[in-house]
């Protein structure tokens, strides 16, 4: 049952909103599709999301990060930044922030990952430059993503061909060097932070982009070769192929090669400096120094060369 019903009133960061549309639940928030009546005319179609339950162990904290997000202009327009904040509810310990709708047709990037068809390679570059420009901009004005994955990036294709990026869930941003427990998702996080030796940085964020983007221009994942392809994956296993030893698919002399020859003859048709950024990237040292790692400035303009 939803909290809020279809023209229910509230105040969100000193705009007037009515309550259109529930959209969805999650384990930790429902998002409802609203009209700000503030914003023009005849009102503007904006979402909210209601957070409840256990989204963080200090809500309050939580709450006060996302206030403080909200009133910093958005580090990039591609991202969908939190536009205004309710009052903290203290006895459902629960609340609200509004921001910009994603149209409909956007899809996730883990689709794109999974069905390499799907689009052309100039539409996938395009992705992926739309994707480092915005976790660059991130990265350079000091906030830490924490969360990258195939879910929280959407992608649109208008009628002429061309890609458009959208950047979700922007409540998981903190502050470099702040920490409220988001610290990841599946086979995206880093190996440090999957072992929990370390929260999220901008080093991490730079692994988690860059799988992305091999995901999206080769289908499989930097780590996951032959050898992890042995017997099913545990929560043990992860631990161990993606933490403790991680093994680069593409590495000299490795157990772990790619499980399909198409990955590698994909890799071969990239351009060499492309190559050698994933290569870095994904090296001994740089997977067990994150200090080591390239930045997503590096990702971009290579990317950028590259188109």
């Amino acid at each position: 049952m939803s909290y809020f019903e279809r023209g229910d009133c509230l105040t969100v960061g000193g705009d007037r909103i009515v309550i259109d549309e529930f959209l969805s639940s999650g384990m930790q928030a429902d998002v409802y599709r609203v009209i700000d009546v503030d914003r023009g005319k005849h009102g503007k179609h904006m979402v909210i999301k209601h957070l409840y339950g256990d989204y963080c162990n200090n809500k309050k904290l939580f709450f006060n990060k996302v206030k403080i997000l909200s009133t910093h202009p958005a580090p990039h327009a591609r991202l969908i930044w939190p536009q205004g904040v309710s009052a903290f509810d203290e006895k459902t310990d629960s609340f609200v922030y509004l921001m910009e709708e994603v149209p409909e047709e956007y899809e996730p990037i883990a689709l794109i990952m999974k069905h390499q068809n799907r689009l052309t390679a100039e539409q996938k570059i395009q992705i992926c430059i739309q994707m480092a420009e915005v976790f660059s901009s991130l990265g350079s004005n000091g906030f830490i993503y924490s969360d990258i994955s195939g879910t929280n990036i959407r992608y649109g294709i208008d009628s002429n061909g061309r890609t458009d990026v959208r950047v979700i869930d922007c409540d998981n941003v903190s502050l470099r060097g702040e920490s409220l427990g988001v610290a990841g998702s599946g086979l995206f996080r880093a190996p440090e932070v999957m072992l929990g030796c370390s929260a999220p940085t901008e080093f991490s964020d730079a692994y988690a982009l860059t799988v992305a983007v091999f995901r999206i221009l080769i289908g499989s994942h930097p780590l996951d070769g032959i050898y992890t392809h042995r017997q099913p994956l545990t929560p043990e296993l992860v631990q161990e192929y993606f933490g403790k030893t991680p093994e680069y698919i593409f590495s000299e002399g490795t157990k772990n090669g790619p499980t399909e020859e198409y990955y590698r003859e994909r890799f071969e048709h990239l351009p060499p400096q492309l190559q050698l950024y994933f290569n870095v990237m994904f090296s001994k040292e740089s997977l067990h120094h994150p200090e080591k790692r390239p930045t997503a400035q590096m990702l971009l303009t290579i990317l950028q060369r590259f188109c």
